[in-house]
């Protein structure tokens, strides 16, 4: 078993509710193509996705290309732990149990150390996040992550251990579906050895997908009754992207569906009778809850610094919303600030550098961080 327990970090406040999450874990090497070489250090990079898949297919049949990669940062990866490593620079208490690296967990990941309990259970993946004006280009080395299982998360932690840690937590985050094949298998067991030993508190359960456009449509709903059978002692929530949410809304009321904002995530609620459903994209951000539903436009950020992590971030932000009982239109706005943050600058936000509008947002929310 590889751990680390976080060092004190001064400004973290500790009345925050203690957070759980997994199981994924990647390298993640961010990548710009060259279209033009100027000198040793300086070079214009391919603007557009479509620009560098016409670089690919001019090499046609039979011919060669010579296609330069430039590294522009190494980092954590992973949906969960960039969605923990988020919450933990934000204050919030985090345990992740995930694929950082065995016998010892992997460097990239010693900065989340020092914020954050960690538990290893495998060896991480490796991304090569290719990033481009309009869209990135994720090239992934899978395998050690695609075989992680309930065993390995067993050994690392005894059930007994798990039990309790769950119970003390507000909140548990369980994120890469797609990637990780075993995952519907680990929530089943996750119910039955855990779940139906915890204490009656609210608690919530986050759950990423992370665009799984590779996985069956048997595969997918496979997983819905799994999910609604946690939404009897979680309140259940399900974060989409735009595609990930038409391709649920298809599979779950055929061809009638439409990706209309407006109503977006409180028929998709109904339909996969959850407790909560969140969507963002570029443009528009929607949620629903038992209680209410939301939906708003979002400007874009003109000269993005960083796309990959984007959209866990946006699940993180909305999340501290939840855990300091914000409300579900303050939720989206906390998860949209976050993540514009994260995109315009690279880095994840603290408290003292989020947004006026984001600070103003957790003080309404309760007044525990006058310190801002």
């Amino acid at each position: 078993m590889t751990q680390s327990e976080p060092q004190v970090v001064r400004d973290t406040p500790t009345e925050l509710p203690n957070v759980v999450a997994g199981f994924d874990g990647f390298v993640d090497t961010i990548l710009q193509v060259v279209s033009a070489r100027h000198a040793a250090d300086e070079f214009t990079p391919v603007a557009t996705a479509e620009e560098f898949g016409r670089m690919v297919a001019a090499a046609g049949v039979g011919r060669n290309a010579n296609i330069e990669l430039v590294v522009r940062r190494r980092k954590l990866g992973g949906n969960g732990p960039i969605f923990a490593y988020a919450l933990s620079q934000l204050g919030v208490p985090v345990t992740y149990i995930g694929c950082l690296g065995k016998p010892q967990i992997h460097p990239i990941f010693e900065d989340f150390a020092r914020r954050a309990r960690l538990i290893s259970i495998a060896e991480p993946g490796y991304t090569d996040a290719v990033e481009f004006q309009d869209a990135k280009l994720m090239l992934g080395k899978v395998e050690n992550v695609a075989r992680a299982n309930w065993r390995d998360v067993t050994k690392a932690l005894s059930v007994k251990s798990l039990i309790r840690l769950v119970d003390s937590a507000k909140l548990v985050g369980v994120m890469n579906w797609t990637i990780l094949l075993n995952l519907t298998e680990m929530l089943s067991c996750f119910e039955t050895e855990v779940v139906v030993r915890l204490s009656n508190k609210p608690r919530t359960l986050f759950v990423d997908l992370a665009d799984p456009a590779k996985r069956s449509d048997a595969d997918l709903s496979a997983l819905l009754p799994v999910l609604r059978s946690l939404n009897r002692s979680f309140q259940v929530t399900l974060g989409l992207n735009a595609r990930e949410a038409d391709r649920l809304g298809k599979l779950v009321q055929a061809m009638d569906f439409q990706l209309d904002p407006s109503n977006l995530a409180e028929n998709l609620r109904a339909a996969l009778g959850l407790h909560c459903i969140v969507v963002h994209t570029r443009d528009w951000v929607t949620a629903a809850n038992e209680d209410a539903s939301e939906h708003f436009g979002v400007e874009a950020v003109s000269q993005p610094t960083i796309k990959t992590g984007a959209g866990d971030h946006f699940n993180a932000g909305f999340c501290f919303g939840r855990l300091i009982d914000a409300s579900l239109h303050d939720s989206l706005l906390l998860a949209t600030e976050v993540a514009r943050h994260y995109v315009r600058t690279g880095e994840s936000p603290t408290m003292n550098t989020l947004s006026p509008v984001g600070a103003s947002l957790v003080k309404q929310a309760g007044g525990r961080h006058e310190r801002i």
